[in-house]
């Protein structure tokens, strides 16, 4: 491999600036940043002079991945009297979005502000990068930073601006919007009928949504009536989600969509027998049900502790040949953590066999899910197949995310790999730990009797994560346990 003959050369021969390039370039397309790390240490060993054909892949390949590397080349790049364009800018910050690094991401806008080159464009590109990052509130704050640089949102922008300001709750903020785009798309009026179902206004969502129709002077697009409906019976109006049914269906907008939202608000209620006779009227209408209507059910049945009949729900998914997803994953794993029975905790976590199609590590949450019922039962053969599903995939973990990684390994008794977890977040891409985090790594080196290094690692991170009382337990116990009455 490249690598190899890398190592071979040692310092004996320069590579010439073109050869790094073609290199990097090659990296660049594969997304190969473990041999990008390593001809960038070559480049910065031999001195390489500093050329947009090395620089860009590096930090392109950095950005998306993570690196704190990019802020290094970035900044160097502009010692030596290089100028980032605002197209390489904007291309890095999407790439910043992508992998949800938010401290290159907050870097290259500092260097646009600086030198007035925040265009509309960029700040739809930022705008992304918050949202990415979950940082709603944040993407909102760009709206009067947009208006302050003498620009105006499109209609898009205003439709994602507005989508934000009801996710986080800011209600002024989304009607002010609404008024400035005079009602935009039917995705604006949709926000705001989401929003009256947020603060439980269910006939402010039905007087939206004749407004909707009034506008366009004929029926809408099933999905306004369907998010209607789901206002409905989040607040507990199945009176009127019923009545919107019947209305919905003379005028023929009924959907699959439709019956799983009844399913759910059924569900949420613990009315299963009504959620069933949605099924049954789904089919009447000649609607097959799908993988959400039966998750949908199994899923209220496991939050109501009716555990006996989730499983029942699950094997009529296998009989009726209704794929099984990731959603399926996810409840079975919660049913498999509240079992009190270890034979309906087997039978749920006996879905990853089951579950072909699904592939753990694609969906944060469910590795989340998974990772939390294995450790919890002590399964550790399923435990062991996940982290090595991890290991392979090019998932970037949350902190959350990191902490259950490092309670697996615990678990499974490999310390090497939780301090390779733990030196990935805080050292490769340079992720401050949550207090649960940290609690993990303490508790991970308590379980392999390494006292001395978990009291190291507190004292060396106390000044930015607060001490709690489950750490210091955590110590004492270690300490106890190795017979120091003293220490602890």
């Amino acid at each position: 491999s490249v690598r190899r003959i890398l190592d071979g050369l040692g310092d004996s021969i320069q590579l010439p600036t073109e050869c790094l390039a073609l290199l990097l370039a090659d990296c660049l397309q594969r997304e190969d940043v473990e041999l990008a790390r390593c001809l960038d240490r070559v480049a910065c060993a031999q001195e390489t002079p500093t050329h947009h054909s090395i620089y860009e892949p590096l930090l392109k390949l950095f950005a998306k991945s993570g690196d704190a590397r990019a802020r290094e080349i970035f900044e160097r790049i502009q010692r030596d009297g290089f100028f980032a364009s605002e197209g390489l800018c904007g291309r890095l910050l999407a790439l910043c979005g992508e992998g949800r690094n938010l401290q290159f991401a907050e870097v290259i806008v500092a260097y646009l502000r600086a030198r007035s080159m925040m265009s509309l464009a960029i700040f739809k590109t930022l705008m992304k990068v918050y949202v990415n990052c979950g940082r709603y509130d944040s993407a909102c704050d760009l709206y009067e930073q947009v208006l302050a640089a003498g620009l105006e949102p499109d209609h898009v922008m205003y439709g994602c601006l507005m989508k934000f300001a009801v996710k986080c709750g800011r209600t002024e903020l989304s009607q002010e919007l609404f008024k400035k785009s005079n009602g935009g798309d039917i995705q604006n009026y949709m926000c705001l009928i989401r929003e009256a179902g947020r603060m439980g206004k269910v006939d402010r969502a039905i007087q939206l949504l004749r407004q909707a129709e009034s506008k366009r002077n004929c029926s809408l697009d099933p999905a306004v009536y369907n998010c209607t409906m789901d206002v409905c019976v989040t607040n507990d109006r199945m009176d009127h989600a019923r009545a919107l049914l019947a209305e919905m269906s003379k005028t023929g907008v009924v959907n699959l969509i439709t019956f799983n939202t009844l399913i759910k608000g059924y569900g949420a209620k613990g009315d299963f027998v009504g959620a069933r006779s949605v099924l049954r009227e789904m089919e009447d209408a000649g609607i097959e049900p799908d993988s959400a209507s039966y998750n949908s059910l199994m899923g209220a049945m496991v939050s109501a502790g009716n555990l006996a009949q989730s499983l029942k729900v699950l094997d009529e998914m296998d009989s009726r040949s209704v794929p099984l997803d990731h959603y399926t994953v996810s409840i079975m794993m919660k049913a498999a953590k509240k079992a009190r029975n270890p034979k309906d905790a087997s039978k749920a976590l006996a879905v990853l066999e089951r579950a072909n199609g699904v592939k753990v590590c694609e969906d944060e949450v469910v590795l989340n899910t998974v990772l939390d019922a294995c450790i919890h039962r002590h399964d550790t053969q399923r435990l062991r197949w996940v982290v090595e599903e991890f290991s392979s995939s090019s998932m970037k973990p949350s902190v959350h995310t990191y902490g259950l990684l490092i309670k697996a390994f615990s678990t499974l008794k490999q310390l090497p790999r939780c301090w390779k977890v733990w030196k990935e977040m805080v050292q490769t891409r340079e992720i401050v730990p949550s207090s649960i985090t940290l609690s993990c790594m303490l508790d991970a080196l308590i379980c392999a009797r390494e006292v001395d290094k978990a009291v190291a690692l507190l004292r060396e991170w106390k000044g930015k994560v607060a001490p709690n009382t489950v750490m210091y337990s955590t110590l004492i116990k270690g300490c106890a346990a190795a017979g120091d009455a003293d220490r602890a």
